[in-house]
């Protein structure tokens, strides 16, 4: 990088390309509004929580009947890179630290979190590939052991 008086600088850039493996989705019963208006202390408390720094990547309002956001966040951690969703998932299991963790974001900012990782996109595992192998594989045993046979019965046959 130049600058006007011709000096240079210098500096080293990560780049993390977020995934859903890594993406967490937690539901507010709140507008959207209000979501945004607090979304950073959200995300430092449920960094807190969570024991990992919490990035939000965005706010969408959810596609209920009843009011409902979406805050899409990632965890990552000190050296930045992204906390894999199963490992935050397992902090769901314990209900103490849930039930304090809904309590005080509602005793702080009025924000009632419903769930989260209730969303989570499920990779749908492609087996044909794999079954596809493994036919291929079955049929070249018993072609083999069919012409094995084969030339058993005729070599036995001429003798």
């Amino acid at each position: 990088m130049w600058f006007a008086v011709g000096h240079q600088g210098f500096c080293l850039v990560k780049v993390y390309i977020i995934s859903d493996k890594f993406k967490v989705p937690f539901t507010f019963q709140n507008s959207r509004d209000e979501i945004v208006e607090y979304q950073n202390d959200i995300a430092d408390v449920l960094g807190i929580y969570f024991e990992h720094k919490c990035v939000v990547g965005r706010i969408e309002s959810a596609n209920t009947t009843e009011v409902a956001t979406n805050m899409i966040n990632h965890f990552v951690y000190p050296d930045d890179s992204p906390v894999d969703a199963e490992d935050i998932k397992k902090y769901k299991n314990n209900a103490t630290q849930m039930k304090a963790l809904t309590d005080e974001l509602y005793r702080k900012y009025d924000v009632v979190l419903k769930d989260f990782l209730e969303n989570t996109p499920t990779e749908d595992i492609d087996d044909s590939g794999l079954i596809r192998t493994v036919l291929i594989a079955v049929c070249a045993v018993l072609g083999f052991l069919l012409l094995s046979m084969l030339a058993l019965h005729i070599i036995k046959t001429r003798k």
